[in-house]
């Protein structure tokens, strides 16, 4: 039986919760069944390469995105000599580009979207918001199917009609084997790993810590988290703040924790394997994201039984409902810090916590996801392959 050729195409696979479940998505698919290959939009190296090249096919890189004509001509060759019959975009509204295809070649297009985008459209310049209402109009119209990872992520980009058809959501599962197992050997940890550790190891025997995990970008809104930071600071709150992940923003914001004199918080760049491993340190997450589609690192978190106050603007369907989610407006620093306060001290403490088992059949565990976009590319093609 020969087997599915599939073309994702992602901006690149560095530290996020898309590119996180991409790499356990295709740890997972069935290989003898499907054969997965990437499209990086990026020449340079990405922090998941050396995960992700033992799963898939090919790793193909086009950084001409930018000037559309060349990129779908270089493209559509590429699709020619590969005979991919499936194309999964998880570029957002970039995927109105990538429909052009579907002129020149058989190629079907999945377009998935991870993120809630209306937030982002509602601030972008005139020309800009004229730039996404057409794209979301072909990509309603003219994709294959389309995946969201909650409500809110696909009336973002897609038309929000009942009547839409080939059109489903899919959460973005953990691979909680995979965090057992990493928790577990202590050979996984890179050598980043341990020197974050060793700071936290001495850090956790003075004060409980409070994390947040996610890129240093705008969406993740560390603006508001250093006002939370600083507001803890001047009270003189037993507690210091770890921020972990990579971005464009996080030379600012080293700079920024200088300026506020901040010696209650700790910012720590990406490693390929820091969230679960280092969840272990964690007596509270904070989330205080401006938009969010299904945050993976709020599945994470709840898998392992670490209490995490996220904002409003993350969708209520990330709650699982085992009473370890508390949602907050982000216009009130004096309420997050009682919050964070009151949390600390009624959640169990860290020693006496235990892995949520109910994961294993949840909609939440990536064998689960792997399953339904199994499904879709099937229906794309009939069945047969």
């Amino acid at each position: 039986m020969n087997k599915i050729k599939v073309l994702i195409v992602s901006g690149g696979m560095n530290a996020g919760g898309a590119e996180k479940w991409l790499l356990d998505f295709s740890k997972n698919i069935d290989k003898s069944r499907y054969e997965i290959s990437f499209l990086y939009h990026t020449e340079a190296p990405q922090l998941f390469d050396s995960q992700i090249k033992p799963h898939v096919a090919k790793i193909h890189r086009l950084s001409n995105h930018k000037n559309v004509f060349s990129y779908l001509f270089k493209l559509k060759r590429l699709i020619a000599e590969e005979n991919y019959q499936i194309i999964h975009s998880h570029v957002n509204h970039y995927a109105s580009v990538l429909l052009a295809l579907k002129l020149l070649t058989d190629v079907k297009v999945v377009v998935h979207c991870h993120n809630d985008l209306s937030g982002k459209v509602a601030k972008s310049p005139l020309w800009k918001r004229a730039y996404y209402y057409i794209s979301k109009l072909l990509i309603t119209k003219f994709s294959d199917f389309k995946i969201a990872v909650s409500d809110k992520a696909s009336n973002s980009i897609f038309s929000s009609d009942k009547c839409l058809t080939n059109v489903r959501k899919v959460y973005c599962g953990i691979d909680s084997k995979s965090i057992d197992e990493e928790i577990d050997k202590e050979s996984s940890k890179d050598e980043i790993y341990k020197k974050i550790e060793e700071c936290l190891v001495s850090e956790v025997k003075k004060q409980p810590l409070v994390f947040h995990i996610g890129r240093f970008v705008e969406q993740k809104n560390h603006k508001f988290l250093f006002e939370v930071i600083k507001e803890a600071q001047q009270q003189n709150i037993d507690v210091k703040f770890c921020l972990f992940g990579d971005g464009p923003l996080f030379e600012y914001f080293l700079k920024e924790k200088e300026r506020l004199k901040l010696k209650n918080c700790f910012l720590f760049g990406a490693t390929n394997n820091m969230s679960t491993l280092l969840y272990k340190y964690a007596s509270l997450m904070v989330l205080p994201s401006l938009h969010e589609g299904l945050p993976i690192v709020l599945m994470e978190s709840q898998y392992l039984n670490v209490p995490t106050i996220v904002s409003n603007n993350v969708s209520k369907e990330a709650d699982l409902g085992h009473s370890l989610v508390k949602y907050l407006e982000i216009d009130n620093v004096e309420r997050w810090r009682e919050a964070i306060i009151f949390e600390l001290d009624s959640s169990p403490k860290i020693e006496n916590r235990y892995k949520n088992q109910h994961f294993e059949s949840s909609p939440f565990n990536v064998e689960h996801s792997v399953r339904d976009v199994s499904q879709i590319y099937n229906k794309l093609l009939a069945g047969g392959s």
